[in-house]
């Protein structure tokens, strides 16, 4: 049973990394900006897996200024 690992630094300058059971191989990238090319990364990461473990790094998005409706 292949088992692919999966960790995800969703960040600014965040990046993904993949490493599996059966094997020495590990990968590591950038994270992609697009949401379609991660999607495109996951599938490419997963192939041949029986079964994959993400571990997603939690985002702090309190440093953002969210927008209103009021006028400043």
């Amino acid at each position: 049973m292949k088992i692919g690992y999966i960790g995800i630094d969703p960040g600014k300058s965040g990046g993904i990394a993949c490493c599996y059971n059966d094997d020495k191989t590990f990968i590591s990238s950038k994270c992609p900006e697009d949401p379609a090319d991660m999607n495109a990364v996951f599938e490419i990461l997963a192939f041949g897996c029986d079964s994959v473990l993400i571990k997603l790094e939690p985002v702090s998005y309190t440093h953002l200024t969210l927008p209103t409706n009021r006028e400043v």
